[in-house]
């Protein structure tokens, strides 16, 4: 038998990566995947577990405190502003996340629509199927070279999207509640925007 129980909610939406269950195998635990859509189907599955772990699902302090055995409820991504910590925490309970979750992915992802954007895609490619090669003339198509983006907030996939950003020679600008924290990571693209 499993030493703990293990649920992971909104296994509809995200289904459980077999990754996920080599790690829960190899942790001895029993993984009982759902959902998880109402408070009430949350307490229901969840109200014997050892650990809670959760994609997007909200976990109020009703659901929390009606966990009798829960050590660690882990949101599988970046935020928890979708759990009560300061109820789990009252309650001796770990809130853990993933940090860096899908930093790259965001930082590629803002860096293909800049391109997108810059490069004018929609149009060009439908100038192209029409034989327009006129179109690459076009006011609104240019380079990123020399133009700026700003940046609101300078977390980890801001940072991302700087450190990408400075290979295009993108003069950069960025703003974060702590200065510091901009001025701290400023390498990051001060040597390869500078010309």
């Amino acid at each position: 038998m499993p030493a703990f129980l293990a649920v992971r909610l909104n296994a509809d939406t995200y289904p459980v990566d077999p990754r996920e269950c080599v790690e829960l195998e190899q942790a001895d635990a029993e993984l009982l995947a759902l959902e998880g859509e109402t408070e009430q189907d949350i307490i229901q599955a969840a109200r014997h577990c050892d650990a809670l772990l959760v994609i997007s699902a909200k976990v109020p302090a009703l659901v929390i405190e009606a966990l009798s055995r829960c050590r660690v409820l882990s949101r599988l991504g970046a935020g928890t502003d979708r759990i009560d910590v300061q109820s789990a925490t009252e309650r001796g309970i770990v809130v853990a996340n993933v940090p860096d979750f899908c930093v790259n992915e965001q930082a590629e992802h803002a860096m293909a629509l800049l391109l997108g954007w810059a490069r004018q895609l929609p149009f060009m490619l439908d100038a192209m199927k029409q034989g327009n090669w006129n179109a690459r003339h076009h006011p609104l198509v240019h380079r990123l070279a020399g133009r700026t983006v700003g940046l609101v907030g300078f977390g980890a996939s801001a940072q991302g999207v700087a450190q990408r950003c400075s290979a295009f020679g993108v003069q950069l600008l960025a703003w974060a509640r702590d200065p510091e924290k901009v001025r701290d990571k400023s390498s990051l693209w001060e040597s390869s925007s500078s010309h």
